[in-house]
């Protein structure tokens, strides 16, 4: 196979090549924003739009999307599909714990719904974290499909360990940096090095050079791990020079494994989905 071949590949799937780099903001764990202001605007956001869910005043429940999400609808389809498709009829709500950290929120909602479809059962109890993002000063609820690309709220998650991971990136930073591809191979999980072979994953390395990149958050839950970042890298090929450098947003899946923090290409996530943002 080509190096142009397997560098376009590279390129789509954007999961092997992406290193630690220098840091400037992120979760450290526990939230480091917890003004009262904050959690203040969040939960009033949050009360408006799970009201308008209850009394079904979908014009309303539209209004309180992102800009993003706004853009991509037309208001009044989106009113008369929910109409007719929304799968759940909210009964109740009540909220509980509300945690913030920079741009990004989470609100714990108890909640009573009937099924659409089958609304002679009886209605039943179900909670969730939901996921906030603040833009332009303003949170709005993350997208379904962009969820996966929002870290679990602060609570749930370890700080110890987060600072960990976070001290592993960086280390395997400095490795990239050295351009020492081979010694980079070991911060990969052991148990996928018989799926990707040694020479193989340098090879694919040496395709793309990264220029600069800035670590959003670190995520720790029990013993996997992910670390979002936002990189410009560009090819280098000699025949592909005129492409322009790219900037993409990535989400990598880390494991924890005897005691350390490995890359786990086996879950290595991709691009994330949606973003051509930042995400904190």
């Amino acid at each position: 196979m080509s190096k142009r071949k397997v560098l376009i590949g590279v390129i789509g799937l954007g999961s092997l090549a992406t290193w630690g780099c220098a840091t400037t903001s992120g979760s450290k764990g526990v939230a480091q924003s917890r003004s009262k202001d904050e959690r203040v605007a969040l939960r009033t956001r949050a009360q408006a739009l799970w009201d308008a869910k209850v009394a079904e005043d979908w014009r309303a429940v539209f209004d309180l999307q992102d800009p993003h999400s706004r853009a991509a609808w037309n208001e009044d389809d989106f009113v008369a599909w929910s109409q007719k498709n929304d799968p759940f009829k909210i009964q109740s709500f009540q909220f509980g714990d509300v945690q913030a950290d920079g741009n990004m929120g989470w609100i714990e909602v108890k909640y009573n719904t009937l099924i659409r479809r089958f609304e002679s059962l009886p209605p039943r109890d179900a909670s969730l974290w939901q996921k906030w993002r603040r833009v332009d000063g303003t949170w709005y609820p993350v997208p379904l499909r962009e969820l996966v690309s929002y870290p679990e709220p602060p609570s749930r998650r370890d700080a110890v360990e987060e600072g960990r991971l976070r001290a592993r990136f960086m280390e395997a930073w400095r490795v990239r940096k050295a351009g020492d591809y081979h010694a980079l191979y070991q911060f990969c999980d052991p148990y996928d090095h018989p799926k990707m072979p040694e020479q193989a994953y340098v090879d694919m390395q040496e395709l793309l050079k990264y220029l600069s990149c800035d670590v959003k958050w670190v995520e720790v839950v029990g013993k996997l791990g992910r670390v979002q970042v936002v990189y410009r890298r560009k090819v280098t090929d000699p025949s592909m020079t005129k492409l322009p450098v790219e900037t993409i947003v990535q989400t990598e899946d880390w494991i924890k494994v005897d005691g350390e923090w490995y890359q786990d290409l086996s879950r290595a996530s991709g691009p994330t989905p949606g973003e051509t943002h930042d995400a904190s």
